[in-house]
């Protein structure tokens, strides 16, 4: 759950923030911006790698402090399960997308290792889930490329493009989600051949319209939606006090429009 924390507080689902990553995904490209790997499977990735918390989003719970619990207040090992729902449930659909979705994964919890100070048991269950998730992705990748059709797209230059092209919808989702944009320069974007890399920046033009500078998507102007909840309270008693606001308060919807610049 991605928190605003403003007034009133807005949470936005993990699987709303995927869902508006593949929006963004759906419009990704031009003669300057490639897809490095099947465009399709791209836009599933995208939407879709969050899906794990479908079931933990329909029943949220509070922190130490009585508020709901940030996804980086959850229980590690709750954490990686999650994780490995999210990349279970692309692999049922497309074994190239879980693949981005595992190194996704692997790439963040890498990191989380990195940061670490004091080894505990925490540790050693990140240290087993990404050396799972490398020997997957390894064996995976083998069978992939033993097709023709996938073949040309697990090759390392374009592998490497198609997956931080998903950090990238990833990025420009949660800046959205956050609501913090006034101008985000986002770097390491693949242009249009797998190897080329170039920045682009995400600048806000209204309330609720931003541009892309230089222009990555397929059409000059196009809207995305967000559907978000706005609780009527801060904090709550327990978890039942919780999930009986979040069942019973509506959802609010926003529409972001992308614009490309008038030169």
């Amino acid at each position: 759950m991605i928190r605003r924390r403003d007034n009133p507080t807005i949470y936005t689902p993990q699987t709303a923030h995927g869902w508006l990553a593949g929006q963004l995904a759906a419009h990704w490209g031009n003669s300057r911006f490639h897809h490095p790997g099947d465009a399709g499977e791209m836009v599933l990735a995208a939407a879709n790698h969050d899906q794990g918390w479908v079931q933990w989003e329909q029943a949220p719970r509070i922190n130490a402090h009585h508020r709901p619990a940030d996804f980086l207040e959850m229980p590690t090992a709750e954490h990686i399960a999650i994780w490995r729902k999210s990349i279970a449930y692309m692999d049922s659909q497309s074994r190239y997308g879980a693949v981005l979705v595992s190194k996704h994964a692997r790439f963040l919890n890498e990191m989380r290792l990195a940061m670490t100070v004091e080894p505990d048991a925490d540790t050693e269950r990140l240290r087993v889930f990404c050396t799972e998730q490398a020997a997957w992705e390894a064996s995976a990748l083998e069978e992939l490329r033993g097709q023709a059709y996938y073949a040309p797209f697990c090759e390392e230059t374009r592998l490497a493009a198609a997956f931080r092209l998903l950090q990238v919808f990833d990025w420009l989702s949660l800046l959205l989600c956050l609501d913090t944009v006034s101008e985000s320069v986002v770097a390491d974007v693949p242009g249009a051949l797998p190897d080329e890399r170039v920045s682009i920046t995400l600048k806000s033009l209204s309330e609720d319209a931003l541009t892309v500078s230089p222009w990555a998507f397929d059409v000059p102007a196009f809207s995305v939606a967000l559907q978000t909840k706005q609780l009527p309270a801060e904090t709550f008693p327990d978890d039942a006090a919780l999930q009986a606001a979040w069942q019973a308060t509506p959802l609010s919807f926003r529409v972001i429009t992308f614009r490309a610049e008038r030169v």
